[in-house]
C-alpha cells in the first residue's frame, strides 16, 4: 500500500488493480474448500485413478465411443489450478452415461473386485445431483475466469460481469451448499472492483443499457478516472473538457446522431470505439485509454513462460536484449493468430478475411512476371510440396519417411498452406474415382482443420463437416494429391482466400496500409504452428 501511495502520488494517472485471475483463483480456492466440495474432489479424483487402470481403462473407452461418438479422458489438475478442479468435475460429469454403464455391465461384475467403493456411488442418483448443484452454482464464476484468461483487453467487460455474477449469487441465509459457495464468491468480490474498471464500464457499448442509470458511485468514478487519464490539472480546463464529455456521453448513451447507425453488439469495444470514436473526438480519447487494457496478469505471465522456454540450460548464453526478441517475436505470433482467428471475434475475423479478399483480386490484377506478385493457391500440387508430403520429389536426394515425420517445418509449411479452405466431397463414402451422387444433400462440405501423418504415405490433411461440432461427426483424412485440389476447386463455400506463401513477400502491400498489416497477419498466424511444433 505505501508503495502503491507513493507512486500514485507522482503519476496520478496511474491506477493499481488486483489481478482478476488471482482473485478468481482464490474464489474458488475458497470454495474448493468447503466440505461438500472437497470430500466430493477427493472421491473423484481416486475414482478417476481406479478407473484409469489397465483392466478398466479399455472398457471405459468403448462405452465411451458407444454414446459420445468419441472417446473421452479424465482431466488431472494439478494441486494449485483450482478452476481446473471445477473444469474436473464437469468433464466427470459429461461421462456420467458411460461410467454407469461400465459399472453396471459384465465385464465389470466379472472382475469381482474385493473392494469397490465407486460402483455403488456411481450407480445412484446422490452423487450426480450433488455434482449438478456443485457446476449451475459455480458455473457464473467461470466466465469471469474465461475473461481475465483471455488475450483480449477485457477491462470494460470487468464490472458488467461481475454484477451480472453477482445477480446470480443469492444468499437464502439457510446454510446449504449454495449458499456457502455464494458467501464465499462475496467475500472476495470487493476485491475486483476498483474506479478504473467502472470508468471503462461506462463506454463500453455491450452494456450501455444498464450504463444509462448508473449509481453515483460508478459516475464518481468515471469524471475522477477521466481527469487523471486525460492528465488535466488546470479546473478551468477541465470544466472545459468535463462539458464536452458531458454532451458526446449523452449521444453515446441515447444513441443519437452518428452513434444511431453504429453496431452496438459488437464484442470490442476498442474496435467499436475506432469506428463511433469520429462522433465523439473526445469520448474516443478517453475511450482508447481505457478499453484497450486488460483486467489480469496473465499475459506478462505468459511472457515468462516463454522465457523459460528459451531460456534454458542450453542456451544460457543469450544475451537479454536478444532474449527478449524471441520472447517478443514468439509471443506476437500467438497474440495475432488469436485477434486475427478466434472464432470469439467474428466481426474482427470478417474484418481480415475482407482485407484478405482484396489482397486477393489485387493480385489476379497484377503482372505475373513482377516480383511483388502474390501467388494465389492453385489446384495442383506446388513446385516443391511433393518432397514435402513423401519425400520423393524428382531429382532431389530422398527423404527417409522417419525423418519427414519429424519434420515440423514441412509440417508447418503445409499446414500455411491448407488450413481453413474448404472444400467438396461429391461422394465422401466412394472411391477417388467414383463419379459425384446425384444427390446434392449427401454432399459433404468439409474444413480442413490440420495436417496429419499417414503411415508410410506422407502427410494428408484431416477434416471435419462444416458448421457441425467435432463431437458429432467422423473426422476425415485426406491426401494430399490431385483429387483433393479438385473437390477444392469445385466448392463453392470457400470464404477464405486461398493465398499460397511459397512466394509471398512481406512487403507486397506498403502502398496499402491496411492491406499490408492483414497479410503479415495472415502469414504470421499460419507461422505460429511452426513455433508450437518447435516448443
Amino acid at each position: 500500500m505505501a508503495t502503491e501511495q507513493a507512486v500514485t502520488e507522482l503519476f496520478p494517472w496511474i491506477y493499481f488493480m488486483h489481478c482478476v485471475t488471482h482473485e478468481s483463483s482464490l474464489m474458488l480456492q475458497d470454495i474448493c474448500k468447503i466440505d461438500e466440495i472437497s470430500d466430493l474432489t477427493i472421491f473423484i479424483n481416486d475414482a478417476q485413478h481406479w478407473f484409469s487402470t489397465s483392466k478398466l481403462r479399455p472398457l471405459l473407452k468403448e462405452f465411451c465411443v458407444q454414446h459420445y461418438g468419441t472417446s473421452r479422458s479424465f482431466y488431472f489438475p494439478s494441486v494449485t489450478r483450482f478452476a481446473g478442479k471445477l473444469l474436473q468435475i464437469k468433464r466427470f460429469l459429461s461421462m456420467k452415461a458411460a461410467l454407469q454403464q461400465l459399472v453396471q455391465s459384465a465385464q465389470y461384475i466379472r472382475f469381482q473386485f474385493d473392494a469397490d467403493p465407486f460402483a455403488m456411488r456411481i450407480s445412484g442418483r446422490a452423487l450426480w445431483e450433488l455434482i449438478e448443484r456443485v457446476i449451475s452454482t459455480c458455473g457464473p464464476i467461470l466466465h469471469l475466469l474465461r475473461l481475465s484468461d483471455s488475450n483480449a483487453a477485457t477491462l470494460s467487460k470487468l464490472k458488467g460481469t461481475v454484477d451480472y455474477i453477482k445477480s446470480k449469487m443469492t444468499d437464502q441465509g439457510n446454510d446449504t451448499l449454495e449458499d456457502k459457495i455464494c458467501v464465499a464468491f462475496h467475500n472476495r468480490c470487493p476485491e475486483l472492483e476498483c474506479d478504473i474498471s467502472s470508468a471503462a464500464y461506462v463506454l463500453d457499448p455491450q452494456f450501455i443499457m444498464k450504463s444509462r442509470k448508473p449509481t453515483r458511485e460508478v459516475m464518481s468514478a468515471f469524471w475522477k478516472v477521466s481527469r487523471n487519464v486525460l492528465r488535466i490539472k488546470c479546473d478551468t480546463k477541465w470544466q472545459v473538457k468535463r462539458q464536452q464529455l458531458v454532451g458526446e456521453l449523452a449521444k453515446f448513451r441515447m444513441k443519437q446522431d452518428g452513434f444511431a447507425k453504429e453496431d452496438y453488439t459488437n464484442p470490442d469495444t476498442y474496435a467499436f470505439w475506432g469506428v463511433a470514436g469520429c462522433h465523439a473526438p473526445n469520448l474516443m480519447e478517453l475511450a482508447f485509454r481505457l478499453t484497450t487494457l486488460p483486467c489480469s496478469t496473465g499475459e506478462a505471465e505468459r511472457n515468462w513462460k516463454e522465457v523459460k522456454h528459451n531460456y534454458t540450460k542450453d542456451r544460457n548464453r543469450l544475451d537479454r536484449e536478444k532474449l527478449s526478441k524471441i520472447v517478443f517475436v514468439r509471443r506476437f505470433i500467438r497474440l495475432k493468430k488469436k485477434i486475427c482467428f478466434d472464432e470469439a471475434t467474428p466481426v474482427f475475423s470478417e474484418w481480415v478475411n475482407e482485407m484478405l479478399s482484396k489482397a486477393s483480386s489485387k493480385s489476379s490484377e497484377e503482372s505475373s512476371d513482377s516480383e511483388d506478385a502474390v501467388v494465389p493457391f492453385v489446384d495442383h500440387i506446388e513446385a516443391g510440396e511433393q518432397g514435402k508430403i513423401n519425400g520423393k520429389e524428382p531429382g532431389e536426394p530422398e527423404v527417409k519417411l522417419t525423418d519427414l515425420k519429424k519434420n515440423h517445418a514441412a509440417k508447418s509449411w503445409l499446414f500455411e498452406k491448407y488450413f481453413d479452405i474448404h472444400f467438396l466431397d461429391k461422394n465422401p463414402h466412394g472411391a477417388a474415382d467414383d463419379g459425384p451422387l446425384e444427390d446434392e444433400s449427401e454432399w459433404e462440405h468439409r474444413v480442413i482443420k490440420d495436417v496429419v501423418w499417414l503411415r508410410h504415405n506422407g502427410f494428408a490433411v484431416e477434416s471435419f463437416i462444416r458448421g457441425s461440432s467435432v463431437l458429432n461427426q467422423s473426422i476425415e483424412k485426406y491426401r494430399i494429391n490431385d483429387v483433393l485440389h479438385q473437390m477444392i476447386r469445385d466448392s463453392p463455400h470457400n470464404t477464405r482466400p486461398m493465398i499460397s506463401t511459397c512466394d509471398r513477400d512481406e512487403n507486397i502491400f506498403d502502398s496499402d496500409t491496411d492491406d499490408s498489416d492483414t497479410d503479415d497477419n495472415n502469414s504470421d498466424s499460419d507461422n505460429d504452428n511452426n513455433s508450437d511444433s518447435d516448443s
